[in-house]
């Protein structure tokens, strides 16, 4: 269904003018310093107000009405064609790999808020929606996918690279596992940032300062909207003409190749190419071969590897989003990974729908792995003095399992969480998970579903870890140690809840339990 007036997606923009919004397409021929452009950026940036022009006075407005009259004007036209968004599943939200649960609970908030009803375990990292696009429609088209797939998505606000483990064939269900995905807030806005300052150089040589203040802010603005259309002109062209119509400043035409473009750009893709390479490792760390034989690398051991080691296995590299097409881009990776791997869309879909497409794919949804539970993990017991359920978070949604600079600087990938001297010394609890909808989700082991797994109190420290391999370790405060290896986090799922699958147990203070006995869940301590 169209969304734009001449395309199938509208620009997230929005442009002040007096007391007037104006929305997407609408807002695109006013003046830059009385708009708001990659308005999800502010949620990624943490932001709640921006400033800009009305047309007279600079003010500041509330991020979340504006990103709530954009949803608002996407429920209007689904409503207007009758496409009914309430229905049950019927929406899926798309969000950059590196938002946390906070940042996509804020978007779900504000979704409903616009009449969209979605829920948390409907937002899914952008980068993974196309590379699932991409190989439903390889698929679909007669072609086995098997091995590593990198997805780059660079957009106005964010780049997201991804890496996809992917088994898939005509015929059967695809199995696609999320191994890493790394972000940066730097992307085509930064791009953008960059040629204006050069410009603003340029101009100053020509007579034309844009001074300070205020006036800096609105020339600026006018400056950037002219490099927009020079960026894009450029994707086709080796030089264009930068033409500023401000309607007072008479601004010369300047020439702009593609060569000062990729000046202008070359740091920001060394920085983009050492993203890449931070997947790359980070999904050396995942890999699990089977429930026995683990092929993950520590930290040290991938750190070891060089460019060219990191390349091997890699079997398609797939560019999403509008920076994408910049020929800078598609040759320095083509450099690295070889041109025939390197695919600009999927050649019937452009990089513009690749993630929109990728998000309303159902099928593949409900088989895919993520590369970090999207659940909050909690010990619950019940209290003996009151007979009160108390819960204490262990692991928060979408938490990353650990920080980029571990993987950099240590040999220990790993979340850790230490129990609180709050907690009880005696009595029993559980380890429960729940979706973000607050839906639990339970445990199964050996074709058995169990609520939860249990735990006995004591008077020593209880601690609980997760790997990115999947492996879970807990020690509770009696000392007693149990190590699982968790077969796949909850999916992405269509409809239902989903198990966690263990798919093996090791009792470390009693080895004789095999995990086809599950009495290890129900059986009393000794």
């Amino acid at each position: 269904m169209p969304l734009g007036a001449t395309t199938s997606w509208l620009p997230s923009i929005a442009a002040l003018d007096g007391d007037n919004w104006f929305l997407c397409d609408d807002a695109s021929s006013l003046p830059e310093d009385q708009t708001v452009r990659s308005i999800k950026r502010m949620i990624t940036l943490g932001d709640h107000t921006a400033t800009l022009s009305d047309g007279v006075n600079f003010v500041e407005v509330d991020a979340d009405s504006v990103i709530v009259s954009i949803l608002s004007k996407i429920a209007f036209i689904a409503n207007d064609a009758f496409l009914d968004l309430g229905e049950p599943d019927a929406v899926r939200l798309g969000c950059p790999a590196m938002w946390d649960g906070e940042q996509r609970r804020r978007l779900v908030r504000l979704a409903n808020a616009a009449g969209i009803p979605v829920g948390s375990a409907t937002v899914i990292d952008e980068p993974i929606a196309a590379g699932v696009e991409w190989v439903s429609q390889r698929v679909a088209a007669g072609h086995t996918i098997r091995g590593k797939v990198l997805v780059f998505d660079m957009g106005g606000g964010t780049l997201d690279v991804a890496v996809l483990n992917v088994d898939a064939a005509p015929g059967r269900e695809p199995s696609i596992s999320v191994q890493s995905a790394v972000s940066d807030v730097k992307a085509g806005d930064s791009l953008d940032e960059a040629m204006t300052a050069n410009l603003e150089r340029e101009f100053a040589a020509r007579g034309v300062p844009i001074g300070s203040g205020i006036q800096r802010d609105e020339l600026r603005g006018w400056i950037k909207a002219a490099v927009r259309r020079a960026k894009l002109e450029l994707t086709d062209m080796t030089e264009t003409t930068v033409v500023v119509g401000h309607p007072r400043v008479d601004f010369p035409p300047v020439p702009y190749s593609r060569e000062e473009l990729e000046d202008a750009f070359r740091p920001q893709m060394v920085e983009a190419m050492d993203v890449v390479w931070r997947a790359l490792r980070a999904a050396l760390m995942t890999q699990v071969k089977s429930p026995t034989e683990q092929v993950s690398l520590t930290p040290r051991q991938a750190r070891g590897l060089t460019e060219s080691e990191l390349t091997r296995g890699v079997t398609a590299v797939i560019l999403a989003g509008g920076m994408s097409q910049i020929p800078m881009v598609q040759n320095e990776l083509a450099e690295h990974f070889g041109a025939d791997l390197v695919h600009l869309g999927t050649g019937s879909t452009g990089v513009a729908e690749l993630i929109a497409l990728g998000l309303s794919n159902d099928s593949t949804y409900e088989r895919m792995n993520l590369h970090r539970p999207g659940f909050d993990i909690l010990l619950r017991w019940t209290d003996e003095a009151s007979s009160e359920v108390r819960e204490e978070l262990v692991y928060a949604a979408y938490t990353p399992l650990y920080r980029v600079d571990d993987a950099i600087n240590t040999d220990q990938v790993k979340y850790r969480w230490a129990g609180p001297s709050s907690l009880p010394t005696k009595g029993e609890g559980m380890l429960v998970v729940r979706s973000t909808a607050n839906e639990p989700i339970a445990f199964r082991v050996a074709d058995r579903e169990v609520e939860g797994l249990r735990f006995q109190f004591g008077r020593g420290e209880f601690l609980v870890t997760l790997e990115p391999n999947g492996r879970v370790f807990w020690k509770d405060s009696t000392g007693r140690q149990t190590v699982v290896r968790v077969a796949r986090w909850p999916v992405i799922r269509g409809k239902g809840i989903e198990s966690i699958i263990i798919e093996s147990i090791n009792d470390e203070s009693s080895s004789k339990y095999k995990l086809e006995d599950l009495p290890w869940h129900l059986r009393p301590y000794d």
